[in-house]
């Protein structure tokens, strides 16, 4: 699969995007909601249209992963406790 962002440099990147983080990246987050509050985790992004969510504290546990807006796996009811 090629995409636009395939060997190129940061500087050629940024001439055709607007912030790197357009590209993938990871970011950290605390879920709020419920029995899941209080729980952290890292959101990726490849760039590539796989994304997914790790649970640093619950063993590296990937909780939620998709390829291009398709789920990839199965949640659970009662969430990332």
């Amino acid at each position: 699969m090629s995409t636009m962002f395939e060997h190129k440099t940061r500087k050629e990147l940024l001439r055709r995007i607007g912030n790197i983080s357009q590209a993938g990246g990871t970011r950290s987050i605390e879920l709020q909601e419920g029995s899941e509050r209080g729980v952290r985790a890292i959101d990726f992004d490849t760039g590539t249209g796989f994304r997914f969510t790790v649970l640093p504290d619950r063993g590296m546990d990937i909780f939620d992963a998709s390829y291009c807006g398709c789920s990839l796996c199965f949640h659970s009811p009662t969430g990332a406790v």
